[in-house]
Parts: C-alpha cells; sequence; structure tokens
C-alpha cells in the first residue's frame, strides 16, 4: 500500500503524467512544469524546528511522559508515522531544551549522521538536535502526507546541500530555502483523500 501511494505521488508531482497537455516552461528551475503550479520554498510553507538533548547525566531530564526522538529512533522506524522513541522526557527535561513540543502531523527529518530519514509526527514530540521538523504553517496544516514524499523523492538533493568536517549536516536556514514545484491546493487534498486511507 505505501508503495502504492509512492508511485501515485511519482506518477502525479514527479513526472507530471496526467499534466503533459499543460506543461509549460518555468525560467527558475530551468524545466517544464504544469500551468498554474508554483515554485515555492520549505519555509513558505512551514516553520523548520530543530531539536535538542538535555543534560543525559541528569536522570530526571529522563523516563517521563513526552516523547523524544533520536536519529537512532528514525533509523528504526519502518512506518511513516512516529509516535514514540527508546527514550521519553520529563516536563523538567523538555524545559531544559527549550519546552516547545512539535505538534502532531509535522514531519521529521533526520538532517544529520545520517541524512534523509523521515517520520510523520503521530503525537506531540520533541526531538534531538540531529533532526529537524517542518511545523507547517496554518494553510498548509494538510501538507503532511504530500511533505514526506516530496522530501523522499529528494533525499539526494538534501544531502548536496550537506556541510560539515566532523558531521555533514544541512542547517535549519539552507532546508528552509530549498526551492520545489507545489501544485495548487486541490491537488494535494486529491492526493490526500487517495492515499490517506491507504
Amino acid at each position: 500500500l505505501e508503495a502504492i501511494a509512492q508511485a501515485i505521488f511519482k506518477n502525479w508531482f514527479v513526472d507530471f503524467e496526467p499534466f503533459k497537455d499543460k506543461l509549460v516552461y518555468n525560467e527558475e528551475l530551468g524545466k517544464e512544469i504544469p500551468r498554474g503550479w508554483d515554485v515555492k520554498r520549505i519555509d513558505d510553507i512551514a516553520e523548520v524546528v530543530g531539536g535538542s538533548t538535555p543534560d543525559t547525566r541528569d536522570p530526571s531530564n529522563y523516563g517521563g511522559e513526552i516523547a523524544w526522538i533520536t536519529v537512532k529512533d528514525l533509523s528504526q522506524q519502518k512506518r511513516k508515522f512516529v509516535f514514540r522513541g527508546e527514550r521519553n522526557l520529563t516536563r523538567k527535561g523538555l524545559a531544559e531544551i527549550g519546552g516547545r513540543l512539535i505538534p502532531k502531523g509535522s514531519l521529521l527529518i533526520s538532517t544529520r549522521a545520517p541524512i534523509g530519514y523521515l517520520a510523520i509526527a503521530g503525537r506531540e514530540l520533541s526531538t534531538n538536535q540531529g533532526i529537524r521538523s517542518l511545523v507547517f504553517k496554518s494553510n498548509y496544516k494538510h501538507y503532511s502526507e504530500f511533505a514526506y514524499y516530496l522530501i523522499k523523492q529528494n533525499v539526494k538533493i538534501l544531502r548536496n546541500y550537506a556541510s560539515g568536517s566532523t558531521f555533514r549536516e544541512i542547517p535549519g536556514s539552507t532546508l528552509g530555502e530549498l526551492k520545489f514545484v507545489f501544485p495548487p491546493d486541490n491537488l494535494v487534498r486529491e492526493f490526500n483523500n487517495l492515499v490517506i486511507p491507504l
């Protein structure tokens, strides 16, 4: 079922098969895209939020009820949605890293060591510094599934933007500046109607 969803995404939004008769040349991208589609940056649709790690020497930071997701957790994730990691944080631990929770429906992306693990937050949670989350703006709350496949399709592009000597990493500002082709909103909703039941 997941393969079917991915195939639909590729057919519509990468190969543009149903829209071949509407292709027009886009100067910004240097290629043809369907008429009426936009080129947008990631930060046009979402806020890029980094994670952090509370002091691991203080046991009172861990063992609570707040899901805390690490890159290791994402690497072992076999499903599209993530609900919890190996360890949870306490309220104290969350407060130590700024107290912000990532909303349900946000897209988690590992941006270092290695780059490109993905999952959609199945509940409110927090992450470590190896993960950046796309917290969708109010007009784009329904973009979780679309963005999941968009990033999955373009992981190689993400890796090309990584830098650093110890760990190759994509800074949040760089991730936010990446440009992709976005269809009209009604097509995103139509895609959701097909893939969410799967």
